[in-house]
């Protein structure tokens, strides 16, 4: 019964960690270890107004691949969890 929860946590805290920013700003400061929320802002900042925005989406399009890949591992937990909930 506790599976969807769990599946549930397991989604929100790899998201909260995955779209952190402000930490590996204060504490990453080494531009070869950048986290890629770091790498993307430092490549936007640096075009100034010649920004590649083919460059950016394709580096997003990267960045959110890995959240798709979690959502689709967990969509079973999701649905069951949302039908439980329904149904009572």
């Amino acid at each position: 019964m506790a599976k969807p929860g769990i599946a549930s946590v397991a989604i929100f805290n790899f998201l909260g960690m995955w779209n952190q920013f402000l930490l590996p700003v204060a504490l990453n400061t080494d531009q070869s270890k950048y986290v890629l929320t770091q790498a993307m802002d430092s490549f936007a900042a640096t075009a100034g107004e010649s920004v590649d925005f083919g460059a950016l989406f394709a580096a997003v399009t990267i960045t959110v691949i890995p959240v798709l890949v979690v959502y689709l591992v967990f969509q079973r937990q999701l649905q069951g969890s949302v039908s439980q909930g329904t149904s009572k």
